[in-house]
């Protein structure tokens, strides 16, 4: 999904095995923690949301990893409840 960089290998052909967590880069945009399959788990990356193609994993991961996401549901179902 990337152009190698100083040597390193491109990833663009390689497999998503799961995504592990999401931040945002001080440019602002939405950054994935990708393991990748085939690969240990300390060798997972930061990979733009623009970079990648596993609409699957994203999906699985903002509806059952994202902590701020179940957050907001309890939130949201405790003022519909008052």
């Amino acid at each position: 999904m990337l152009k190698p960089i100083d040597g390193q290998r491109s990833r663009e052909n390689d497999e998503t095995s799961q995504v592990l967590g999401k931040q945002v880069n001080e440019q602002g945009k939405v950054e994935y923690l990708v393991k990748w399959k085939g690969y240990k788990k300390d060798e997972s990356t930061w990979e733009e949301s623009t970079n990648l193609f596993c609409p699957d994993r994203i999906r699985d991961y903002e509806q059952t990893e994202d902590p701020r996401k179940e957050k907001k549901k309890r939130l949201s179902r405790l003022r519909s409840a008052v």
